[in-house]
């Protein structure tokens, strides 16, 4: 697995990179999500991460538990993930 950090670039970048190499987008910025709504960018997959309070490695710990318990649903699909429930939504 691969995961590219891009904490600086702009949004177009990342979500040109996620489709580019067929990557499932991670991220806490609700852009992204509205980015694949609203202009209509073929992303694999968005998942936000809404965990305030939350240390990194407690976010990383919520992120595995729901990959391994979504498994193939993330792609073609926005998923919202809250310390107590996850929203999904399909992509356009």
């Amino acid at each position: 697995m691969v995961i590219a950090a891009m904490p600086a670039a702009p949004d177009d970048d990342v979500v040109k990179l996620a489709i580019a190499d067929a990557r499932v987008l991670v991220t806490e910025d609700k852009d992204f999500g509205e980015l694949a709504f609203r202009d209509g960018h073929r992303l694999p997959g968005v998942i936000r991460l809404v965990l305030p309070g939350c240390r990194p490695a407690e976010k990383a710990v919520r992120l595995c538990e729901v990959l391994a318990s979504e498994g193939g649903s993330v792609l073609g699909h926005a998923l919202v993930v809250e310390t107590d429930r996850i929203r999904s939504r399909a992509l356009p």
